[in-house]
């Protein structure tokens, strides 16, 4: 598994952990707060409301996810398939831009804007490759057709005479790949900063995610405590309403006593007749008023069994999100951990990358001072060149002529080389190599 896979895999997990979560805090702070705000339970049709209500955020929030991190994922995974590319030498391939302002549109925009680039550059390089080697055959050519005259001349002073100048051209042609080679030096120097500073730059940003992750960690800590102190609430409501049971019992009771006792009375009244007929309407006034009584004792028990039971599910429903926010917290520990190993290794890569800008500033250095050296050596050479071809002014003029030519063929044949080197291992669009030949056979040519 490359290590695109892992991070597609790894953010999906984390995303639909988080999703889960957070629908479960949801749901859970609804049904407290709704509660908490009536003050007793409306029943079956709230609690149905509640749970459609619930089921809508979670897939809400489910939507939000996958979307926010499509948008996130989706950029980021072309271009490290682009840069796997890249990486081969596959300079054909195609990078969209994004009309985007924020970090990853940048991001991706510049990105876009180094394959164009480094695809120009590649090009340039070639092409300038293609017509040093068409120059080097016309100058070989050229060459030839001087060799056979020097030859006819002393071969003493030829051998004294071509020597110096090879020599001078060779210690010229090292000086200029030396100032090359410095120039490239340079320019890795100036890139390892910009590394340094990118590295530093990402060390902030993980700063920052480990500090959101600790926040993120202290939040759920806070819901948890919120949550159990509600379910804590909500036990010892369930607790009173039992005493209040208790209370509705005793007045059942009494209110049993009370009609039992208007039974008797209007008995006595009947009894008593005519006499008795006051107390018996006092009697059934009595009556009514225990029957009154026992019926608002039986509709009071029902309610409280009612609250009973709905605080039992909603404390089932709490325990159930504490539960949920609790395997939450463990995630963002597992987050919050990664990010600060990613940070310590941020740290250690910008170290090193600023290790290696400063050994590059010193090579820089060392190597300007070689450049210096290999001119002055090669100034002397000229002289004892120039010295040699006064011994013959017969053959001076062919055989500075010699000298220039071959001095060329031999520059651009190494130029040759080099850009062919340089260039062999990238693939451009409709570019063909067919014209770059070999410094070697230039180099046979020009010594025939």
């Amino acid at each position: 598994m490359n290590l695109k896979s892992i991070f597609q895999k790894s953010l999906k997990t984390k995303i639909i952990a988080m999703v889960n979560v957070a629908s479960a805090i949801s749901i859970a702070t609804i049904s407290v707060a709704s509660y908490s705000a009536a003050g007793h339970t409306s029943g079956s049709d709230d609690t149905l409301r509640y749970v459609v209500t619930g089921i809508i955020m979670q897939g809400v929030v489910g939507i939000s996810a996958y979307f926010m991190a499509r948008s996130i994922t989706k950029p980021i995974l072309h271009m490290a398939s682009v840069a796997e590319k890249i990486s081969h030498g596959d300079l054909t391939v195609e990078l969209s831009t994004s009309k985007s302002n924020d970090e990853l549109g940048k991001l991706t925009n510049e990105f876009s804007n180094m394959v164009v680039s480094l695809r120009q550059l590649v090009s340039q390089v070639r092409d300038g490759s293609s017509l040093v080697a068409s120059n080097s055959e016309q100058v070989v050519s050229s060459t030839e057709q001087m060799n056979s005259s020097v030859q006819q001349i002393s071969s003493t002073i030829e051998q004294i005479s071509k020597g110096s100048q090879t020599q001078a051209q060779e210690l010229e042609e090292t000086s200029k790949v030396v100032v090359k080679l410095t120039n490239e030096m340079k320019k890795l120097a100036s890139k390892a900063g910009i590394t340094a500073d990118l590295t530093k730059e990402v060390g902030l940003i993980s700063a920052t995610g480990s500090k959101s992750a600790a926040e993120a960690d202290f939040r759920m800590s806070k819901i948890i405590s919120v949550t159990n102190e509600s379910a804590k609430k909500i036990k010892e409501l369930a607790e009173r309403s039992g005493e209040i049971t208790a209370v509705v019992d005793v007045i059942r009771k009494i209110a049993d006593q009370t009609n039992l006792l208007a039974l008797n009375a209007a008995i006595e009244a009947a009894r008593a007749g005519e006499a008795g007929r006051g107390f018996a309407v006092v009697a059934d006034e009595v009556k009514r008023l225990a029957e009154g009584s026992a019926k608002s004792s039986e509709e009071i028990d029902g309610l409280i069994k009612q609250i009973q039971e709905d605080a039992k599910a909603t404390v089932l429903s709490i325990e159930g999100g504490t539960k949920e926010v609790s395997e939450g917290r463990i995630v963002i520990d597992k987050a919050l951990k990664a990010l600060n190993e990613i940070a310590s290794k941020v740290t250690e890569v910008s170290v090193n990358v600023l290790d290696v800008a400063n050994i590059t500033q010193v090579q820089v250095g060392e190597i300007e001072q070689l450049s210096k050296a290999a001119s002055e050596i090669a100034a002397v050479s000229e002289q004892n060149a120039s010295a040699t071809e006064e011994a013959s002014a017969a053959t001076e003029q062919q055989t500075a002529g010699t000298q220039e030519i071959a001095a060329s063929v031999q520059k651009m044949a190494i130029m040759a080389d080099d850009l062919t080197k340089i260039t062999a291992g990238f693939k451009l669009p409709e570019v063909s190599n067919s014209k770059i030949r070999k410094s070697g056979e230039i180099k046979e040519e020009v010594m025939i």
